[in-house]
């Protein structure tokens, strides 16, 4: 059965929008950060950007166990931890930090106008 999206951030005002969506579908994790406004306009040269984190497998597990670790609290579903993690951090940005800092692999994909841009498997140390 499909996961479905689910808004874990909502955050901003009349200058600039950003909404992260999550969903899990098996043992996939999809966060998808939305912005609009006018530093998306002067960043992206578009009035909407979005991009995407695709987290698998074992690395979702890693990343679970992490952030649970990061803000002491007990096990809980990944969508929650996830809006725990957010209401502190507020970006799709911190999150990467985080799978950066643990080298956790995950997948990147930007929406630019009509090109898509993917990197499989991104891990930073």
């Amino acid at each position: 059965m499909a996961g479905k999206w689910e808004e874990v951030l909502r955050d901003g005002g009349d200058d600039e929008l950003r909404v992260i969506t999550a969903k899990v579908e098996g043992d996939t994790l999809f966060v998808e950060e939305r912005t609009e406004g006018n530093a998306t306009r002067l960043v992206y040269e578009e009035d909407c950007h979005k991009h995407m984190v695709r987290v698998r497998g074992d690395s979702l597990r890693a990343l679970k166990a992490s952030l649970e670790a990061e803000m002491e609290v007990p096990p809980a579903p990944m969508l929650q931890v996830l809006r725990m993690f957010l209401s502190e951090h507020r970006s799709m940005l911190d999150l990467q930090d985080r799978l950066d800092r643990a080298a956790v692999p995950y997948d990147y994909i930007s929406r630019e106008g009509v090109c898509e841009i993917y990197r499989p498997g991104v891990t930073f140390r």
